[in-house]
Formats: C-alpha cells, structure tokens, sequence
C-alpha cells in the first residue's frame, strides 16, 4: 500500500497537520479495500474464458488514465490566474467544511486512482 501512496502523495498534501496522518490512514484503508477486491479477479484471469477479457481491463484503464492526465494538464493550463500553492485553511465554520469536501474529494481521487493503477 506505501508503493501506490508513493504515486498518489499529490493528494495527500495541502491538509492541515492535524489531519495529515487520519487523511494517509483513510487513504491506506481504501488502498487495502482494493486489493480485497481485485485479488480475487486476478486468479479467476487464470481461467481460460476470463483470459481472453483481460485485454479489456487494461483498455478501459488506460482511458481512464489517459483521462486523468488530460484533466491535469487543462487545469495546469486554465488555472494561470489562481494562487498556485498551498492554500492554508482556517477554523472558520464555512472554511472548515470547505476543507472536508476537499479532503473527501482528494481522498477519493486518490483511492480511485489506486484501484486502476493496482488493476
């Protein structure tokens, strides 16, 4: 599981310190969640029939990467105008929600881009 962090420690960057290591442990537990998940479809890929599907897997993928990669690159480009950096969150009520969405959001992305990437 620390290899696929290692792929995905964009994400989890930009938290405040108190939520760094909760935020790594989620990310760990989905992590750990795949793989019970995509174990089992690897050994039935031993079988002949399922074999032949396992090409399909790897193209779907590879589109869903491709995907990722073109989103960063137009957000790279269209975001010239925005603050680049970390943005440090306060304890506001509303700034505090905001900062939840967004650790949901990342946590997600990160989980999600773990699964494709161990598949």
């Amino acid at each position: 599981m620390g290899d696929d962090l290692a792929v995905n420690a964009e994400k989890a960057t930009g938290f405040l310190s108190s939520r760094e290591i909760p935020v790594l442990m989620k990310i760990m537990k989905g992590s750990f969640i795949n793989k019970l998940i995509i174990v089992p479809f690897v050994f039935l890929l031993e079988w002949p029939y399922f074999a032949s599907q396992s090409k399909l897997f790897l193209i779907i993928g590879g589109f869903y990467l491709a995907y990722e990669g073109v989103e960063k690159i137009v957000e790279f480009l269209f975001r010239s105008g925005e603050k680049k950096g970390h943005e440090v969150i306060e304890e506001s009520d509303d700034i505090v929600e905001e900062g939840e969405d967004a650790e949901k959001t990342k946590v997600k992305s990160a989980i999600t881009t773990d699964f494709i990437l161990s598949s």
